[in-house]
């Protein structure tokens, strides 16, 4: 099993606005997000509280899945600042990976806007008991 992650950013289930508010401010446990792996390098990520998994479709969009799909796989790779980074591992555009982010606002970003560089795409794993 994998280490949780903590976000406070429930927009990557894919809820609709509306519903983002209402989980904000019902607790915290609403954004643990629990990383499991299922092949060397390829993990899947699950929300604890909606049991929906993070999925991203052929145009780079982050969505809430009930069902674990292919979709719903991705390229855990640790960076050299120590954060870690998530790419579709079935998706790519022009080539390139696209990888989970997180836009200013804290909702999902687009994966073919993204790169393994960019800071909006370096997450850091906390084990939460």
């Amino acid at each position: 099993m994998g280490d949780p992650v903590v976000t406070e950013t429930p927009t990557l289930l894919g809820l609709p606005e509306q519903r983002r508010a209402a989980v904000r401010h019902v607790n915290k446990g609403a954004g643990i997000l629990e990383i499991r792996s299922v092949h060397v390098g390829v993990v899947v990520i699950k929300a604890v509280s909606s049991g929906f998994y993070v999925a991203m479709n052929r145009r780079g969009r982050l969505y809430g899945s009930r069902l674990y799909t292919v979709d719903c796989r991705f390229r855990e790779r640790i960076e050299e600042n120590g954060h870690n980074t998530y790419a579709s591992q079935r998706w790519r555009r022009r080539g390139q990976p696209m990888f989970l982010a997180l836009d200013r606002r804290g909702g999902p970003r687009p994966g073919g806007r993204t790169r393994r560089y960019h800071l909006s795409a370096h997450f850091l794993p906390v084990l939460v008991s």
